[in-house]
Parts: C-alpha cells; sequence; structure tokens
C-alpha cells in the first residue's frame, strides 16, 4: 500500500501468483495500519481450522461420538 513506487512487483504479478498457488493476497501498511489486522485475523483463522481438522483426524473413524476440540481460545478485541 504504502511506497508503491519503490514496489518491487507489481500488484497484478503478486495477485496472479497468489491465484495460482491458490495463496491468500493482501496488501498492508503498517504506516497506515492498512489491513494489519485483517491480515493477522486470516492467519489466525487459518491455524484453527488446520488444528481443529489435525484433531478430528487424529482421534480417529469414531461417528457416533462428538468431537472435542481441546485448545486455547483467542478472544479478539472488538470483534
Amino acid at each position: 500500500c504504502d511506497l508503491g513506487s519503490l514496489r518491487a512487483v507489481p500488484t497484478e504479478d503478486a495477485q496472479e501468483f497468489a491465484e495460482r498457488e491458490n495463496l491468500c493476497f493482501m496488501e498492508t501498511s503498517a504506516l497506515k495500519a492498512t489491513n494489519i489486522e485483517n491480515a493477522l485475523l486470516i492467519v489466525l483463522t487459518e491455524i484453527y481450522r488446520i488444528m481443529s481438522k489435525k484433531s478430528l483426524i487424529a482421534q480417529g473413524p469414531d461417528h457416533g461420538k462428538s468431537a472435542s476440540l481441546k485448545g486455547t481460545r483467542i478472544i479478539v478485541p472488538g470483534e
């Protein structure tokens, strides 16, 4: 977002690469606080999703039982 004139990779190229590699693309700016919180929430959500999936797989094929996910709850202020 900031220092656009000093960009090493054009935004369009970065977006195309991210799409091709099935990655998330988001421009951020610490200077302007643009998308910093969104980027963090996306990363935390993806970590939680992966860990939840691993927990369910580790519990085995107990189809009749409800799965209990163990972990630490993260409370995001303002959400």
